[in-house]
Protein backbone atom coordinates (compact mmCIF):
# COMPACT_ATOMS: atom_id res chain seq x y z
CA UNK A 1 0.00 0.00 0.00
CA UNK A 2 1.66 3.17 -1.15
CA UNK A 3 0.24 6.84 -0.59
CA UNK A 4 -0.82 7.41 -3.86
CA UNK A 5 -3.31 4.82 -3.93
CA UNK A 6 -4.55 5.59 -0.43
CA UNK A 7 -4.99 9.55 -1.88
CA UNK A 8 -6.85 8.11 -4.84
CA UNK A 9 -8.84 6.32 -2.20
CA UNK A 10 -9.39 8.76 -0.47
CA UNK A 11 -10.93 10.97 -3.12
CA UNK A 12 -12.62 8.79 -4.42
CA UNK A 13 -14.85 8.16 -1.17
CA UNK A 14 -14.86 11.82 -0.58
CA UNK A 15 -16.64 11.96 -4.50
CA UNK A 16 -20.34 11.02 -2.77
CA UNK A 17 -20.59 13.40 0.17
CA UNK A 18 -17.74 15.69 -0.37
CA UNK A 19 -16.74 15.68 2.82
CA UNK A 20 -16.63 12.86 5.70
CA UNK A 21 -14.08 12.61 9.00
CA UNK A 22 -11.06 11.73 8.71
CA UNK A 23 -11.73 8.78 11.11
CA UNK A 24 -14.60 7.18 8.84
CA UNK A 25 -12.38 7.57 6.10
CA UNK A 26 -9.78 5.88 7.17
CA UNK A 27 -11.99 3.16 7.84
CA UNK A 28 -13.43 3.00 4.08
CA UNK A 29 -10.09 3.61 2.48
CA UNK A 30 -7.27 2.10 4.52
CA UNK A 31 -7.12 -1.78 4.72
CA UNK A 32 -7.38 -1.62 8.67
CA UNK A 33 -4.63 -3.67 9.69
CA UNK A 34 -3.97 -1.14 12.74
CA UNK A 35 -0.45 -0.87 12.11
CA UNK A 36 0.98 2.36 12.60
CA UNK A 37 2.64 2.33 9.23
CA UNK A 38 -0.70 2.22 7.94
CA UNK A 39 -1.86 5.46 9.80
CA UNK A 40 1.64 7.30 8.70
CA UNK A 41 0.63 6.35 5.09
CA UNK A 42 -2.62 7.66 5.50
CA UNK A 43 -1.10 10.98 6.72
CA UNK A 44 1.11 11.27 3.85
CA UNK A 45 -1.78 10.47 1.14
CA UNK A 46 -3.87 13.80 3.33
CA UNK A 47 -0.74 15.63 2.79
CA UNK A 48 -0.39 14.95 -0.63
CA UNK A 49 -4.43 15.68 -1.37
CA UNK A 50 -3.68 19.61 0.61
CA UNK A 51 -0.62 19.93 -1.05
CA UNK A 52 -2.59 19.34 -4.68
CA UNK A 53 -5.66 21.47 -3.46
CA UNK A 54 -7.81 18.53 -3.66
CA UNK A 55 -9.22 19.02 -0.04
CA UNK A 56 -9.59 21.64 2.29
CA UNK A 57 -9.98 20.68 6.45
CA UNK A 58 -12.20 21.60 8.89
CA UNK A 59 -11.93 20.87 12.87
CA UNK A 60 -14.05 20.26 15.26
CA UNK A 61 -13.10 19.79 19.34
CA UNK A 62 -14.71 19.09 22.53
CA UNK A 63 -15.25 22.79 23.16
CA UNK A 64 -17.15 23.11 19.21
CA UNK A 65 -20.60 22.51 18.58
CA UNK A 66 -19.56 22.69 14.73
CA UNK A 67 -17.26 22.16 12.04
CA UNK A 68 -14.87 25.04 11.66
CA UNK A 69 -13.14 25.60 8.20
CA UNK A 70 -9.07 26.24 8.59
CA UNK A 71 -7.84 28.40 5.85
CA UNK A 72 -5.97 26.23 2.96
CA UNK A 73 -2.50 24.72 4.23
CA UNK A 74 -0.11 22.48 1.98
CA UNK A 75 0.11 19.93 4.72
CA UNK A 76 -1.87 19.04 8.18
CA UNK A 77 -0.47 21.42 10.80
CA UNK A 78 1.67 19.56 13.75
CA UNK A 79 -1.51 20.21 15.74
CA UNK A 80 -3.55 17.92 13.75
CA UNK A 81 -1.38 15.30 12.88
CA UNK A 82 -3.51 11.77 12.79
CA UNK A 83 -0.72 10.07 14.20
CA UNK A 84 -1.18 11.56 17.34
CA UNK A 85 -5.33 12.02 16.71
CA UNK A 86 -6.42 8.26 15.50
CA UNK A 87 -6.27 5.01 17.30
CA UNK A 88 -6.81 1.47 16.28
CA UNK A 89 -9.49 0.18 17.81
CA UNK A 90 -8.25 -4.13 18.19
CA UNK A 91 -11.89 -5.19 19.78
CA UNK A 92 -13.80 -3.22 16.81
CA UNK A 93 -11.27 -3.22 14.21
CA UNK A 94 -11.18 0.33 12.77
CA UNK A 95 -9.86 3.33 13.47
CA UNK A 96 -11.15 5.75 16.10
CA UNK A 97 -10.51 9.21 17.40
CA UNK A 98 -8.08 9.54 20.70
CA UNK A 99 -8.42 12.76 21.11
CA UNK A 100 -11.87 14.59 21.52
CA UNK A 101 -10.16 17.23 18.02
CA UNK A 102 -11.50 15.73 14.62
CA UNK A 103 -10.69 16.43 11.35
CA UNK A 104 -13.19 16.37 8.62
CA UNK A 105 -11.71 16.57 4.98
CA UNK A 106 -13.77 18.53 2.70
CA UNK A 107 -13.47 17.93 -1.16
CA UNK A 108 -12.50 21.28 -3.51
CA UNK A 109 -13.16 21.89 -7.10
CA UNK A 110 -10.47 20.70 -8.08
CA UNK A 111 -10.94 17.76 -6.86
CA UNK A 112 -14.19 16.78 -6.90
CA UNK A 113 -12.69 16.59 -10.61
CA UNK A 114 -9.87 14.10 -9.59
CA UNK A 115 -12.50 12.12 -8.09
CA UNK A 116 -14.64 11.88 -11.15
CA UNK A 117 -11.99 10.94 -13.02
CA UNK A 118 -10.76 8.24 -10.80
CA UNK A 119 -14.46 6.85 -10.64
CA UNK A 120 -15.37 6.62 -14.67
CA UNK A 121 -11.68 4.80 -14.92
CA UNK A 122 -11.63 2.50 -11.93
CA UNK A 123 -15.34 2.84 -10.51
CA UNK A 124 -16.72 2.47 -6.97
CA UNK A 125 -14.30 0.79 -4.29
CA UNK A 126 -11.75 -0.45 -6.78
CA UNK A 127 -9.46 -1.71 -4.25
CA UNK A 128 -12.26 -3.59 -2.70
CA UNK A 129 -12.86 -5.83 -6.14
CA UNK A 130 -9.22 -6.57 -6.22
CA UNK A 131 -9.33 -8.31 -3.13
Amino acid sequence: MDKHEIAERVLSELDEAGEENAASLANTSLDQTGLADERAIYELAINDLLSAAFIDLATKSKQQNHWTIIPPVKTLPPSLSLTSLLTYDPRRQCWTWATETKILLVLTDTGRRKSEQLLTERGHRWWRKAM
